[in-house]
């Protein structure tokens, strides 16, 4: 409950939904983002080299039932 001495702030994150994607015949609104990784991390280990997969994703999707 606001008090009458505070003031009120709205915090919030907007993205734009630019995807539709269809499960069970609904269509979601759904923001996509990745990958977004710029460095790539490498170990040796006994004469091997490898680097690990730098593949990430953001997904959000509607909420409802």
């Amino acid at each position: 409950m606001q008090h009458l001495e505070e003031r009120a702030y709205f915090r919030a994150e907007v993205r734009l939904c630019e995807k539709v994607i269809e499960i069970d015949g609904i269509p979601y609104h759904v923001y996509f983002r990745g990958p977004i990784e710029q460095l790539i991390s490498w170990h040796i280990k006994k004469g091997d080299i490898w680097n690990d997969l730098n593949y990430s994703g953001l997904l959000f999707i509607t909420k409802n039932e």
